[in-house]
């Protein structure tokens, strides 16, 4: 174990918060704006890294696709 352990620490550079707006082109066209916040750490004890996304809300400035 550790081995494993000092192996996760060349990804330590990743481990932080991230939190920012983001958007995706829907296939029925149209802009879908969202929130996203990401988190990087170490778990089990240093021998596992978890990158964590998670959208938390709908931006303001979301755009609908054209009525059909």
């Amino acid at each position: 174990m550790a081995a494993q352990k000092e192996v996760m620490k060349a990804l330590a550079f990743l481990d932080g918060e991230w939190r920012g707006p983001t958007k995706s082109l829907r296939n029925e066209g149209g802009w879908h704006r969202t929130v996203l916040a990401e988190r990087v750490g170490a778990m089990l004890d240093g021998t596992l890294r978890v990158i964590e996304g998670r959208y938390t809300r709908r931006a303001a400035n979301s755009v609908s696709p054209p009525s059909r």
